[in-house]
Parts: C-alpha cells; sequence; structure tokens
C-alpha cells in the first residue's frame, strides 16, 4: 500500500488499521492486490473513501451523496444517518447499505454505502450492530475490511474498543479502514465541568457554531447620523475606547493627581510612613488584590489565567513578596503580560 501523504486524515494503527476521519474529506489511497502469484505484480486499484456524521440530518445525507459522485468516491463510512421512521438508512437509487437490519434493538447509528457498481461488498449481519457497521469490499483482486462506528459519548468506551477489535479479528483481511465519531464524550473531558459550572466543551462548540457566520462589517454613524467611511470608523472607535489626555476635561479629583504626579511629591499617606519610599507590598494587599480579580477573566498571552497566578503565588507568598518588594526597590519591574484587543461586536439590527 502506499504511505498516506496527510496524516490528517489517515493513520497508521499497529501497521494493518487505517483511521478515516473527517466530514466530506476524500483521499485517495491506491491499494496493491492481494493473493496475487505474480511476483513483484503491480495490478492496482485506486479507491476513494469519504467519513461524515450527518447527524440525522435529510439534507446532509442527500448533500453527502451530491458530494460522493461529484468527487467520484467508492465508498462512504456514514454516523447518525438520516433515518427517517424506520430506523435505518435506506437504499438510494444506485447505492447498496450496510447496517444492521432487524431484528434490532434501536435505530442505526453507524452505516456504509457502496456508492460504486464496479466495488462489490461482502457483509456478515452477525458483524454488524447498531452503532458498528462493517463489510469487505472487493475491487479487482483487492479486498479491503471497512467499518463505520458510532461510540455513545455518555457511555463506557471499553465495551466499544471491545468490539471493534472482535469485527476486525472476523473480517480476515490484511488492511481495514475505520470510520468513527468519537466527539464530545465523557473519555475526552466533555463530561466534567468547568470552574464556572459549564460543560468543558461549552465555549469550544459556541466559537464553532458561530464560525460558520459571516458578517458584513457596519460602518458606523456619528450623532448627526452621518456614515463613516472604514477609517473615519477606525478613528471614532480609538477615540470612543482610548480618548486623548486632556487636562480641560479633569474633575478636582484628577485635577489632584495629576498636579502630585507633576510635582513628584508623595501622598500624604505615603509619606507618614515611609517618607520619600514606596510602602513594600504586604501579604493582606496581595490577598485583597486578589480578591478584585475576575475567575472568568481571559488570559494573558503567556496564557495565565487569575486563578493559575493565585495558586502560584500563595505556593510561598513569602517568596513572592520578596521579589516583588526588592522591583520596588529597585524601580523595575517585568513588561505587562496582558495586552488588550478590541474586538467590535455589532448588535442584531
Amino acid at each position: 500500500m502506499r504511505s498516506p501523504s496527510k496524516t490528517g486524515w489517515y493513520g497508521s494503527i499497529e501497521g494493518s488499521v487505517l483511521l478515516a476521519a473527517g466530514a466530506l474529506a476524500a483521499v485517495e489511497r491506491t491499494y496493491t492486490a492481494e493473493g496475487s502469484s505474480t511476483e513483484g505484480c503491480t495490478d492496482r486499484v485506486s479507491l476513494r473513501f469519504i467519513q461524515s456524521k450527518l447527524q440525522r440530518s435529510k439534507l446532509a445525507t442527500t448533500e453527502l451523496l451530491v458530494e460522493a459522485e461529484r468527487r467520484k468516491i467508492a465508498v462512504a463510512l456514514v454516523q447518525e444517518p438520516y433515518i427517517g421512521n424506520i430506523g435505518e438508512l435506506r437504499c438510494y437509487p444506485g447505492c447498496r447499505v450496510v447496517q444492521k437490519t432487524t431484528p434490532r434493538r434501536g435505530p442505526d447509528k453507524a452505516a456504509i454505502i457502496n456508492l460504486n457498481s464496479d466495488v462489490d461488498v461482502e457483509e456478515d449481519q452477525t458483524l454488524n450492530g447498531e452503532n458498528v457497521a462493517a463489510a469487505i469490499i472487493k475491487a479487482g483482486n483487492c479486498r479491503i475490511g471497512i467499518v463505520s462506528m458510532y461510540f455513545e459519548g455518555d457511555m463506557p468506551i471499553g465495551p466499544y474498543l471491545d468490539r471493534v477489535r472482535y469485527v476486525c479479528s472476523k473480517l480476515g483481511t490484511e488492511k481495514i479502514i475505520l470510520g468513527a465519531m468519537l466527539t464530545r464524550g465523557a473519555w475526552w473531558g466533555s463530561g466534567r465541568q468547568a470552574g464556572d459550572g459549564k460543560n468543558l466543551w461549552y465555549g469550544i462548540y459556541r466559537v464553532i457554531r458561530e464560525t460558520g457566520k459571516n458578517r458584513e462589517d457596519v460602518l458606523l454613524k456619528t450623532d448627526s447620523e452621518k456614515v463613516l467611511g472604514p477609517e473615519e470608523s477606525a478613528t471614532l472607535l480609538v477615540e470612543t475606547f482610548f480618548p486623548d489626555d486632556r487636562i480641560d476635561a479633569d474633575d478636582p479629583y484628577h485635577t489632584e493627581v495629576r498636579r502630585r504626579t507633576d510635582e513628584g511629591s508623595q501622598p500624604p499617606e505615603t509619606s507618614r510612613d515611609l517618607p520619600g519610599v514606596e510602602p513594600p507590598f504586604s501579604g493582606a494587599e496581595i490577598r485583597s488584590d486578589f480578591k478584585a480579580f475576575r475567575r472568568r477573566k481571559s488570559r494573558g498571552i503567556d496564557g495565565f489565567t487569575s486563578d493559575i497566578c493565585q495558586a502560584a503565588i500563595f505556593r510561598d507568598l513569602g517568596l513572592f513578596l520578596s521579589m516583588a518588594n526588592k522591583c520596588l526597590e529597585l524601580g523595575y519591574f517585568p513588561r505587562a503580560s496582558k495586552v488588550a484587543a478590541i474586538k467590535v461586536i455589532p448588535k442584531p439590527g
């Protein structure tokens, strides 16, 4: 077999099992004919496979068949196909479907669709189940085992893997292609919760749902309803979020702060404790500051969130205070570890 050129779609497992993954991601592979008695035989057949989770959608199932015909796909390994009210994927014209037939304990969630009339399919119903469909495809002298799987996210993964191993052992082919849908399972942490009580995958899937939506950038308007151009809109945003430091806009408090800063004098409360010197940081001050930090605040460019920093600092508060106060004494602190970026979120309508 020719070695895969795209490891994202196929990966070798114990030298004889291939994994097919990625919705509507067809990758062509060439397989050498098996069982040939001619030494150095170059008889080859080119087959293309596709794997997709259809989420019980009739439209997605139809689009899969159209896309497969366009890409000249031979075999589709599908999970959660559209089954209507019959509990199984119906046979479409020009296709042969391998799935669990009656009697069933529930609807079929995994199936194999043969889309090429030149490819023969051997199936053993004793190997098929509601969550696993297996068959052997034959093209010329080439025989390849194929298995489509769907693992329930709230069920233990062990029995599923045992079933797949058993099915693969019964196929009796040198090469096997597996197509599976394993996402949002408890095995990947989907059943756990983050610190805010939400599912760990909640934020990821929320972002994924929004990525497919194309929103047209809307130009801003002034108070007089004048529509601004792109550059004028950017200027207005900067002036709104980062206004100029104008003295005439100071209130009495800011006027006093500016006077003290410009004159270099110390505030009365500071000079009373340590004249001319900033007071050192204290443990009580650190604890008080951390109470004001939001746990869900976005992390900085170093990847550290406030709860991570808090755990590290309180591991040895004395050590942290020594370093912080030495920096204060020398007048040196590391550069800012967090950089802000403005993301304009247009309101509906």
